[in-house]
């Protein structure tokens, strides 16, 4: 008897891919993705236009006004990023399995399509402001070679004094005090957990109502997966992937709101019958982009700090 193929087929393994994608995604919350059904291809050109500033002028009773032209700035970002998936199901793992195996291998495959997609939001980490840059000399100091060691409570070099020269790199850049956030890995989380009078983790929804006064379900601020706690007015987020300077320093991301413009699309995504075996492949093809936009740059930046 022959396969049926009809849970297999492209429009639900995209849909399943992309629902299971976005629960497992750190840095995907953090991205203003409004402009993905732009996307037609690798190639593809995306347009986004930022608003100018309205300029205030002095009035004197009975005068004329002078009315301001508006001319928005277009920025482009260009979809030049590919990846591709592809795995087999076998006729028998199919047949003695009671699970229902797409929803399994989707929920697998969107693991690791998530790292993929973490990884290439996390490069943008370089294009944060300069004055939001945090080195061992400061605020503003661009750091190959300025790295900080991070401490658990040590003045000037704690975690928590470092995220305080973050909130005010963002704030003299005017960026919201709401929705701010930050991704630290394994280790800088350890130095929290040492930090009792500056970092706060209560229960799921203890963290919600402090972040947003959200008392019911639903994510945490910004994002919400992978969140362990808070720390000086930042969202504490936890993940394995932050960007490194080869055996030199790393990169704790931070940011406010959605900094990161990212488009993407699952394109070519099939099923066909293996020639070689009694078995089904499944194979996609990811095309995405992330940049920070000139304006965005503001509400960005990175502690750079040792391995």
């Amino acid at each position: 008897m022959a396969n049926n193929l009809a849970a297999f087929n492209a429009e639900v393994w995209s849909k399943s891919i992309i629902m299971n994608l976005d629960r497992k995604n750190v840095m995907l919350p953090f991205t203003d993705r409004r402009f993905e059904g732009e996307v037609d291809g690798v190639g593809s050109v995306v347009k986004v236009r930022t608003l100018g500033n309205i300029i205030m002028s002095d009035y004197t009773s009975g005068g004329s006004i002078s009315y301001q032209d508006l001319i928005p700035s277009v920025e482009t970002m260009t979809v030049a990023n590919q990846k591709s998936f592809a795995f087999s199901v076998d006729d028998v793992d199919k047949i003695q399995n009671d699970e229902d195996l797409l929803q399994l291998y989707a929920g697998r495959g969107a693991v690791a399509i998530g790292n993929t997609v973490d990884d290439h939001i996390f490069t943008t980490y370089s294009s944060a402001h300069t004055d939001n840059k945090i080195t061992s000399g400061g605020a503003g100091s661009d750091g190959n070679g300025a790295v900080v060691t991070l401490t658990a409570t040590t003045s000037g070099t704690s975690v928590y004094d470092n995220l305080v020269l973050a909130g005010v790199a963002l704030s003299n850049k005017n960026a919201e005090l709401t929705d701010r956030w930050v991704v630290i890995d394994p280790k800088t989380h350890g130095l929290l957990l040492k930090d009792t009078n500056n970092f706060s983790r209560a229960t799921d929804k203890g963290d919600a109502i402090t972040s947003n006064g959200v008392i019911s379900g639903g994510p945490v601020g910004p994002g919400g997966v992978g969140m362990v706690g808070r720390c000086a007015g930042f969202n504490v987020f936890l993940s394995t992937a932050l960007p490194r300077n080869g055996s030199t320093g790393k990169y704790i991301v931070y940011g406010q709101g959605q900094p990161i413009h990212y488009v993407s699309k699952l394109t070519n995504v099939e099923a066909i019958r293996l020639e070689t075996q009694f078995g089904t492949a499944i194979r996609g093809l990811l095309v995405h982009q992330a940049k920070v936009f000139t304006e965005n740059a503001k509400r960005l930046g990175y502690i750079y700090a040792t391995i």
